[in-house]
């Protein structure tokens, strides 16, 4: 299990930047951002079924806008709105 939190820490450590990496929107405009990865045994390499993950916004780390689980694969893909 400690594998899986390590893991996952990496992954959303990589992902991360693209909360920071928004490009400019016309006042108004809806800004989204689109978040996928795999989540994967550090061992094996096999993707981790159903591991559930959180994506946090800003430095709000005790309230997640995301808690899920990933497939059967390992794979995950949210779609987050507003800017963060």
């Amino acid at each position: 299990m400690e594998k899986i939190f390590a893991l996952l820490s990496i992954a959303l450590i990589t992902i991360a930047p693209a909360f920071a990496a928004e490009e400019p929107t016309e006042a108004g405009a809806k800004v989204t951002t689109v978040i996928t990865g795999q989540a994967v045994d550090a061992e094996t390499l096999e993707g981790e079924p159903f591991a559930t993950y959180q994506i946090f916004k800003g430095n709000r780390e005790n309230k997640p806008v995301v808690i899920t689980i990933t497939d059967v694969d390992g794979y995950f893909a949210e779609t987050i709105s507003g800017k963060g």
